[in-house]
């Protein structure tokens, strides 16, 4: 969700993105900052979208017939929660059996990837 909403809104914050000195107020003014689970997750999947587009461009521009595709293999459930807040673990557990009902399994989300890395038909798409 958080990833579609940054792509949706052609927004991503680059602002956490700094360098940050081992001592002094500006650490401790950027470690102040709280620290958003979902908005970095959301922002990591945007990168991830954002270096793929920006590789297909570079390999097309040098004549490359490499593909790059990106894949997302969408809800899949999986061992991520496990070092969640315990809140967050005890609402996964209250919902886990709707969650059974609507997630994949580990074996169904890896399909959308390996049929990126194997379909013929993707051997020459850019992004």
């Amino acid at each position: 969700v958080g990833s579609n909403m940054c792509y949706l809104h052609n927004f991503f914050d680059f602002s956490e993105v700094v360098s940050v000195p081992s001592a002094g107020p500006q650490r401790e003014a950027f470690q102040a900052k709280p620290y958003e689970l979902f908005r970095a997750y959301g922002q990591s999947k945007l990168a991830n979208l954002i270096f793929t587009r920006e590789l297909a461009r570079r390999l097309k521009a040098k004549g490359s017939r490499i593909p790059v595709n990106c894949v997302h293999p969408g809800e899949v459930l999986t061992q991520v929660m496990n070092d969640m807040h315990p809140l967050v673990l005890l609402a996964y557990k209250i919902s886990a059996p709707i969650c059974g009902l609507l997630f994949k399994t580990p074996p169904q989300g890896a399909v959308c990837s390996v049929f990126a890395a194997s379909a013929p038909e993707l051997a020459t798409s850019d992004g």
